[in-house]
């Protein structure tokens, strides 16, 4: 066990003790990218030119590789310091503080993806001032960090469920869609609302909420003084009522008990004491 809570404990600090650190960085290069970063009709890069990963000395954060790990070695550090005994979760203690550690390096990645996804919203000048001659204007959204996202060209007669389906997700509701858009508001606010929509559903597919979720669960574990708090009564192992140390159910004890609104088994209608058996 002591070989145990050493390598693991070593292995997740390697992995959570820089967000910046080696294993969260690639080389900036359009390979590693899930889209084709030229491509007009079906890459949101070229649509949203500013929108792109901060870069330093030739590489760029990406937190594909390094966060299925993380995850994988809190859980098995989190197993490890389950063995050790239940109180390893206490607040305060070592377990308690590296835990809440965890939490806070989890969240700050998960804050850190959430920004990195960004939505095409407006319709760019240029776009507008052809849109009379083209008819035509794109949505999209994107991950800044992997090149994930949702891309269309979009033409006049176009913004129906019929075109956007099953190939692209339809905004849920869709009354504010324009079916032929003519001017300016219209084409702009379809715009805003199919690409407010796909951030939406480029954030659940990310697995941003199964992510939280999972920090939630972990914030959970470290047990604060006031998660300990019980009836005296209830937990008291030496009360000789019964000599099982059991509430009996009309002594003045359990009385007390009553009026301090704790619920025990005694007071469970139809439930009757051990020490009354």
């Amino acid at each position: 066990m002591a070989i145990a809570n050493f390598e693991s404990q070593a292995s997740a600090q390697t992995l959570v003790q820089n967000i910046d650190g080696a294993f969260w960085q690639r080389p900036n290069n359009p390979l590693y990218l899930a889209t084709n970063p030229t491509s007009y009709y079906d890459s949101w890069m070229p649509h949203m030119p500013e929108d792109r990963a901060p870069v330093s000395d030739g590489l760029t954060w990406d937190y594909r590789w390094a966060l299925p790990a993380v995850l994988h070695i809190i859980s098995a550090r989190v197993a490890v310091l389950k063995a050790l005994g239940d109180r390893s979760f206490d607040a305060g203690t070592a377990g308690g503080n590296e835990i809440m550690r965890y939490v806070k390096f989890i969240e700050q990645v998960r804050k850190r993806i959430t920004a990195g996804l960004r939505a095409l919203t407006y319709v760019r000048p240029e776009v507008l001032d052809m849109y009379p001659t083209t008819g035509r204007a794109p949505v999209a959204v994107g991950d800044i960090y992997t090149g994930r996202g949702l891309a269309a060209v979009v033409y006049t007669p176009h913004w129906t469920k019929d075109w956007f389906q099953p190939r692209l997700p339809w905004p849920v509701p869709s009354y504010r869609i324009t079916a032929s858009p003519r001017n300016a508001q219209e084409l702009t606010t379809n715009v805003e609302v199919v690409g407010s929509f796909w951030w939406s559903v480029l954030y659940a597919s990310t697995g941003i909420p199964e992510l939280e979720r999972y920090e939630g669960e972990l914030r959970g574990l470290v047990k604060r003084d006031g998660d300990r708090r019980s009836s005296p009564s209830c937990r008291t192992p030496t009360q000789r009522d019964g000599g099982r140390g059991q509430l009996r159910k009309g002594s003045d004890r359990h009385d007390r008990h009553r009026r301090s609104r704790v619920r025990c088994p005694a007071c469970l209608p139809g439930v009757q004491s051990v020490a009354r058996r």
